[in-house]
Parts: C-alpha cells; sequence; structure tokens
C-alpha cells in the first residue's frame, strides 16, 4: 500500500487532496468543532492541508502530533500556528516545537489519521510504530468522545485486518471519492 501511494504523481495526489476537501466538507462534526488534530502528510499519503486552512481561517484551533517527550511509544498534540517554525523529531517528521501549547488526545473535539490499510469495520493498519494505537487506546480509557477520522485513498481498503488487544476501530475513513461510517457492525451511511 505504501509503494502504491508514493507511486502516484504529484498531479495524482493533488487531484487527491482536493476531493478529500470536498468530502471532508460535508462532514457537519468537522465543520463545527473548535480543536482538529491533523498530519502533515508525508510517504504518498493524501494531504489534508487545505481543509486543514479552511478549518483554521474558520476559527479552529489546530494541532499536529509530536512524539510525547517522556512517555515511550506515545504522543501529544501541539497547536500549530501558521507561520510558526516546526523542528524534525526522531524521525525526521516536523513538529510544532515544544513551547507550543499541547493537548492530550481525548481533549480534541477530531483526528485525522493517517493510514496505511483499513477495513471495512473502521480497524487500520498505521506504520507501525504504535503511535496512534496508543492516542486511540487513551481516548477510548478516557471515556472521551473524539471523533477519529482516517484519511485514505480507495485503494487502501482491504476485506480485512487482523485485531490486536490494543486495536480501537475508527469512527469513519474518508477517501476521496466516499466517506465510510463505521458502527459496531460494520459501516454505515
Amino acid at each position: 500500500m505504501r509503494h502504491q501511494r508514493r507511486s502516484l504523481s504529484p498531479e495524482e495526489q493533488q487531484k487527491a487532496a482536493e476531493s478529500l476537501l470536498r468530502q471532508l466538507r460535508t462532514i457537519p462534526e468537522l465543520n463545527t468543532c473548535a480543536s482538529l488534530a491533523a498530519y502533515l502528510a508525508s510517504d504518498g499519503e493524501i494531504d489534508p492541508a487545505p481543509f486543514v486552512q479552511e478549518r483554521r481561517l474558520a476559527g479552529t484551533a489546530i494541532y499536529l502530533p509530536a512524539v510525547h517527550p517522556e512517555i515511550p511509544r506515545s504522543m501529544i498534540f501541539r497547536l500549530y500556528r501558521e507561520n510558526a517554525p516546526l523542528s524534525p523529531n526522531r524521525f525526521g517528521i516536523p513538529e510544532p516545537e515544544a513551547d507550543s501549547p499541547a493537548a492530550a488526545p481525548w481533549e480534541l473535539d477530531a483526528i485525522l489519521v493517517p493510514l496505511t490499510a483499513f477495513d471495512h469495520l473502521g480497524n487500520r493498519l498505521g506504520m507501525g510504530g504504535g503511535y496512534y494505537d496508543t492516542a486511540l487506546s487513551r481516548i477510548a480509557s478516557a471515556g472521551r468522545h473524539v471523533l477519529t477520522i482516517g484519511i485514505a485513498h480507495g485503494f487502501q481498503m482491504v476485506p480485512a485486518l487482523p485485531l490486536r488487544e490494543w486495536d480501537v476501530p475508527l469512527a469513519m475513513v474518508v477517501t476521496p471519492d466516499r466517506i465510510f461510517r463505521f458502527t459496531d457492525t460494520g459501516v454505515s451511511g
């Protein structure tokens, strides 16, 4: 899946980002949330930046993931200010600097989650580091509702993914062509 994502041309990626923007605009919960965590696209991921910019202009507080400075395989979300410097973390991924205000995953209204693959039940396969798995588990443990939305190309859907005890399904997955809403019994909507 990662190879297939990376093989998309810049034009195909731009078209996917524009289609993603149109899909995300139709989700009422995203248009009213006060805080939204997103990601900076890399490795062929669809770029949510056009939607993030729209939400920022509408007054939504935007957060980016940052490697937690003390807890292994864990992340926090730091406020992303326009034109503020970003620093690469130990994986080379840019993130807001340490003095940027932080939020725990359960303190956010919605999180856009990158993924490698997803199935018809909302299960996701990440990049293998476990950072989003830990964040999603912490949200579930906190008992707070946070809208978790996977972002993917349509070809990243697979028939089924193996489940582990720490896996937490996503509420939705949005592709350039479709919005998948999940319940305990599968896709709805």
